[in-house]
């Protein structure tokens, strides 16, 4: 019995997802709230202004952002994993 073709297209929509919520992860709790304050009062250049001024509300909130993302890719790890183990059956 061969895998039907709609099961690598899920699998692929879940890697990308889990993908996207590890980046994310990584790119904003990488940036520190104080750092953030600092460039949007300090920088001479206004797209960083703009950019930290947008990031700031996420980041000031870290205990929210996190659980946020752990609980948008821990489902899609986990249906990935559900989905390959059901490929092979």
């Amino acid at each position: 019995m061969s895998t039907p073709w709609w099961f690598f297209l899920i699998a692929a929509g879940l890697i990308v997802m889990s993908g996207f919520f590890s980046g994310l992860n990584l790119g904003l709790m990488s940036l520190a709230p104080d750092e953030l304050k600092v460039v949007m009062e300090g920088s001479a250049d206004e797209q960083a202004k703009r950019d930290a001024a947008k990031i700031y509300p996420l980041r000031k909130r870290g205990n929210l952002l996190l659980c946020t993302l752990l609980l948008g890719r821990a489902p899609a790890v986990a249906e990935a994993r559900v989905t390959r183990r059901a490929a092979r059956y």
